[in-house]
């Protein structure tokens, strides 16, 4: 999760490095299983992360789909759906 947050500092403002970590971030997104509570850490920090950097649309898109995958989750989107810096990279999309 750590290397996440990295690169999502290292991504922010610079089209250039998120342009790098695109096809690491999609692979992250797409086979990270978020069945514990682990693999939805990951993905969580991956959405953040994508919000938070230069990212294509399709790479938002996919953020976008893990969240409404949360959504299905009482406990998850109480927290996660109405965390601050969940909803400012979703109104930026």
């Amino acid at each position: 999760m750590q290397v996440l947050r990295l690169l999502r500092v290292l991504g922010a403002g610079n089209a250039a490095a998120s342009d790098a970590m695109s096809d690491i971030l999609a692979q992250v997104a797409t086979n990270t299983e978020g069945t514990r509570n682990a693999g939805n850490a990951i993905l969580y920090e991956c959405v953040q992360t994508i919000m938070g950097v230069e990212s294509s649309g399709g790479l938002r898109v996919l953020a976008i789909n893990i969240l409404g995958r949360f959504a299905k989750f009482p406990l998850l989107s109480s927290f996660r759906l109405t965390h601050p810096t969940c909803l400012h990279g979703a109104t930026h999309a």
